[in-house]
């Protein structure tokens, strides 16, 4: 076996033990090949080129040629080659023209710290060639909903496998508190980041808190809303607790807007809710008229009067009845913080005891 054949052999063992592609390990020897020429034989400009069909390595390297005497002190050996030495290569060549000449590939060029340097060369590659097959598959999906499937949990981070075996990362911060994840089966998740290109390699931060899952479990569920006829204008989602989603008609057509999300006996709502953690949903019409609208989103509470205090700030305040204050204010404040984040409206809360306490007048807002 010659000493080229062994190169090659040492390659495919390479590529089998690491799972390399073959292409990635020859180009990173190839490039390790040329840092040590330079030091080795004290030459900037190197070609390397290792042939797996023929088992042949060839190296070349490329120099101006350079009088001397007329140079001076801006010779540089790794950049010139003097006349003299140029001719013993070639005899015909002249000074100012380049040659290029081969060099051998002694065992030096092959020692430990070249193998070392290929081995950084070939596993950046691998994540540049990683990267840029992230890019080329998800680039355009930042924001949207996509499926993977439960890899790995190393506390508190969930890992995923994405289509097309790109992993994925669910930090602390996009989980739904508590959720079960099974592993056996795809989960929706919202691609949140690509990060740029690090030495730890690429990566890519998915949600599982994000309003759009709420959205695409509907969509996927509801026959109504993926056929048209009722539009989702907003989400406001507390995940794994609750959501409040905004619908309406864009039919004329005789739709029980409500009814239709809910389905026979409750099963397309349940449906949702198992898709995203089985949290709770509140279905809220959605109405143009602020005062109804903001009336609606406090649901499930009754709401006795909406005043608008602000139009272009969007401040309101709803009058409720006594019995009704703590339901619409909800536990730690969550239903009327989804009702605002809901509307667009901030939303100040009083009961009927409280606002004729305050000399609130609110009989003309009666609803």
């Amino acid at each position: 076996m010659t000493k080229n054949q062994k190169i090659f052999e040492g390659i495919d063992t390479l590529v089998d033990a690491e799972g390399i592609e073959r292409d990635l390990v020859i180009e990173g020897l190839e490039e390790a090949i040329v840092i040590a020429c330079r030091k080795y034989y004290d030459v900037e400009d190197v070609d390397v080129c290792f042939n797996y069909e023929t088992k042949r390595v060839t190296i070349y390297a490329e120099k101006e040629v350079v009088d001397i005497n007329e140079i001076g002190e801006f010779y540089e050996s790794s950049l010139h080659l003097s006349l003299e030495e140029a001719q013993e290569i070639k005899k015909n060549i002249k000074v100012a023209e380049r040659i290029k000449y081969k060099l051998k590939l002694v065992p030096e060029l092959m020692d430990r710290s070249t193998i070392q340097t290929a081995k950084q060369v070939f596993r950046q590659k691998i994540r540049e060639a990683k990267y840029r097959k992230i890019i080329i598959d998800y680039g355009d999906k930042v924001g949207e909903v996509i499926y993977g499937n439960l890899e790995e949990y190393k506390a508190p981070y969930f890992y995923f496998s994405l289509l097309g075996n790109i992993d994925a990362v669910l930090p602390l911060k996009f989980q739904i508190e508590g959720e079960v994840i099974k592993p056996d089966m795809p989960i929706m998740l919202v691609l949140e980041e690509i990060a740029p290109q690090s030495k730890k390699g690429p990566k890519l931060t998915v949600s599982r808190s994000n309003t759009k899952i709420v959205k695409h479990a509907m969509t996927q569920t509801i026959p109504e809303i993926k056929k048209g006829l009722i539009e989702i204008v907003s989400i406001s989602r507390d995940a794994g607790n609750r959501s409040k989603v905004a619908v309406k008609l864009t039919t004329t057509q005789d739709v029980d807007i409500i009814g239709s999300c809910v389905g026979p006996k409750g099963q397309r709502i349940n449906d949702v809710r198992a898709m995203i953690g089985g949290e709770n949903i509140d279905l809220i019409e959605h109405f143009d008229d602020p005062i109804i609208y903001i009336s609606n989103s406090l649901a499930p509470s009754l709401v006795t009067a909406v005043q608008i205090l602000d139009e272009n700030e969007k401040i309101s305040r709803v009058i409720v009845p006594d019995d009704q204050l703590s339901l619409a204010i909800g536990a730690r404040g969550q239903n009327v913080r989804l009702a605002s984040k809901l509307t667009g409206w901030k939303i100040d809360i009083k009961s009927e005891t409280e606002a004729k306490k305050e000399g609130i007048s609110f009989e003309d807002d009666i609803i």
